[in-house]
């Protein structure tokens, strides 16, 4: 009776192990899960004096922009500004001297932040400006999804072993 009771707690210690070690190499128990980290880049940040000045960036869909613009001269300190790429107008704000505002990019693309003094000529305005990009970039971790039932086997396996051989014979 004693010899069978070890006898099985070395079978099952055995198969847990075999099954860990399976878990431990490279098995189809390792799976490649995509996670999202939030990235950011300063697209713009400067300071200039303006009639009429225009920067461009590429930009890709989903994108979210930041925009700050702040207008300082004499006068009435206000000028028009857009965001548009070739064919089509997607911010625009018409005679502003703060901006602080999100926009989300439509299209991927090049697209034209402008900047347009030309409602005041005759007073040059002083423009500062920070515009900053936000996305989400794919990562990729492995996730090993170990055998909990070869953890389980190893154990009753040692366990059953122990039992057995302090276990005197009826």
């Amino acid at each position: 009776m004693k010899k069978q009771i070890v006898g099985i707690g070395f079978f099952l210690l055995i198969i847990g192990i075999v099954t860990l070690a399976f878990t431990i190499v490279d098995s189809p128990l390792t799976t490649t899960e995509p996670y999202q980290v939030s990235r950011s880049s300063t697209i713009i940040d400067e300071s200039f004096t303006v009639g009429v000045a225009q920067r461009t960036s590429t930009l890709n869909e989903s994108d979210i922009i930041h925009i700050e613009l702040e207008v300082t001269a004499t006068g009435n300190n206000e000028i028009d500004f857009y965001v548009q790429d070739e064919t089509t107008t997607y911010v625009e704000e018409a005679r502003v001297s703060i901006v602080d505002m999100n926009w989300t990019v439509p299209f991927n693309g090049m697209y034209y932040f402008v900047y347009d003094n030309s409602l005041s000529w005759t007073t040059s305005k002083n423009v500062t400006t920070r515009i900053t990009r936000y996305w989400n970039q794919n990562n990729y971790r492995n996730i090993t999804q170990y055998s909990y039932v070869g953890i389980v086997l190893s154990f009753a396996g040692t366990g059953i072993i122990v039992w057995g051989f302090r276990k005197s014979d009826f």
